[in-house]
């Protein structure tokens, strides 16, 4: 790596630099079976964490 903060191969400076653009923090990665991001599958979970006992009842004795 230079001074200039680009990759050299031997004295040949590449103008690339070493670090390269930001990437996705974990809030914006999409999860590939559903289509939906990590927000979203939070929200999910805590929705099913507020339905009570009586509503999986009903759910699973419609079955």
């Amino acid at each position: 790596m230079g001074e200039n903060g680009n990759w050299f191969v031997g004295n040949a400076d590449t103008n690339v630099p070493v670090t390269g653009p930001q990437g996705l923090n974990s809030a914006d990665l999409i999860f590939t079976g559903t289509g939906q991001t990590v927000e979203e599958v939070i929200n999910s979970i805590k929705s099913l964490e507020e339905k009570t006992l009586s509503d999986c009842i009903q759910i699973t004795s419609r079955i």
